[in-house]
């Protein structure tokens, strides 16, 4: 089930976009700045970082909730 949910992520960002303009809510990600951090010559972890608030909240909320609640018995 969560498998299915987690493919349909633009369709459930829509659903929420919808819900938010009946109750007057700006549905828009925040960006923040990223504290630059030293890195290493050899560091392969630059493509691995997240500046793009959507995928962010993608992959650290709504995947880590779907998680979540598949564990619950």
């Amino acid at each position: 089930m969560t498998t299915s949910y987690r493919e349909s992520f633009t369709e459930a960002k829509l659903e929420s976009i919808s819900v938010a303009q009946k109750w007057g809510i700006k549905a828009k990600f925040q960006y923040k700045r990223f504290k630059k951090t030293k890195r290493h010559f050899d560091e392969l972890a630059d493509d691995a970082r997240l500046n793009i608030p959507e995928a962010r909240f993608r992959i650290n909320i709504f995947n880590c909730i779907l998680d979540i609640v598949n564990a619950k018995p």
